[in-house]
């Protein structure tokens, strides 16, 4: 893709109205070689499971509940192995040798084990060894990201370990993500990372529009009944007080 700074704001500005009068064709604006990227997945929660080619030990599971849901494979067990095949070739700059995967899992402060993630066939990645484990008092969704070779199908595991730095074996996987990136270098640097983590844990927190619609019907539901309860509350009081004074 071109470098946004290519194209000056007030020129983009000028090239847009233009074409919005039918003056110009977006053919003729678009910078020799600037490709859209094809190559994307996001697959969290339930839509994960379409991803999934290998289960040894591992339920697909909410640890929530309907309105706020935390879908996710989970397992409480070593040796416990889970396969997830993706499409990691490069549609825009195949000349190019790796892709971005990012994995989303879970670390607590409790029970929490360790996994090792690999790229078992048909490409190649460093083996990374990930904790679930923290001592912060809180649960949260972290990122694992692995650049794995192109492969039209590339089989990531993720296998609990023996060894743990708890007194559980716990891992909860809950989701991945792909697209492509300019270089390996561009992909390292803390800007791209942060934005990344920013756009991935979004789309996780909020979910889909579907259970952000129906959340908000139940909390106006029950913003309602709250102040129903209250008004016939205040109502009681004031009769009661009423009957006093009389």
């Amino acid at each position: 893709m071109a470098d946004q700074e290519s194209c000056p704001c007030s020129e983009m500005v000028a090239l847009v109205t233009a074409h919005m009068s039918g003056n110009l064709s977006v053919g003729s604006v678009v910078p020799s070689g600037n490709w859209e990227e094809v190559n994307r997945l996001c697959r969290h929660g339930k839509a994960f499971e379409a991803v999934v080619t290998g289960n040894k030990g591992w339920q697909l599971m909410n640890e929530g509940d309907e309105y706020k849901p935390k879908y996710g494979y989970v397992t409480h067990q070593a040796g416990s192995e889970l396969e997830i095949t993706l499409n990691t070739t490069r549609s825009t700059t195949p000349e190019l040798k790796h892709v971005n995967v990012q994995i989303a899992y879970l670390q607590s402060y409790s029970g929490m084990g360790m996994a090792l993630v690999r790229c078992h066939s048909g490409c190649k990645c460093s083996d990374t060894l990930v904790d679930g484990h923290h001592q912060l008092r809180q649960s949260t969704i972290f990122l694992l990201r692995l650049y794995p070779s192109q492969a039209s199908a590339c089989k990531i595991t993720v296998t609990v370990q023996q060894h743990t730095h708890s007194n559980g074996h716990k891992f909860k996987v809950t989701g991945v993500m792909v697209n492509e990136f300019r270089d390996h270098a561009d992909a390292q640097t803390g800007a791209q990372e942060a934005l990344n983590k920013e756009d991935w844990l979004g789309a996780v927190n909020k979910g889909d529009s579907e259970l952000r619609e129906k959340w908000s019907r139940a909390a106006q539901k029950h913003t309602r009944a709250s102040a129903a309860v209250r008004r016939q509350r205040r109502s009681s009081r004031h009769t009661t007080s009423s009957r006093q004074h009389g």
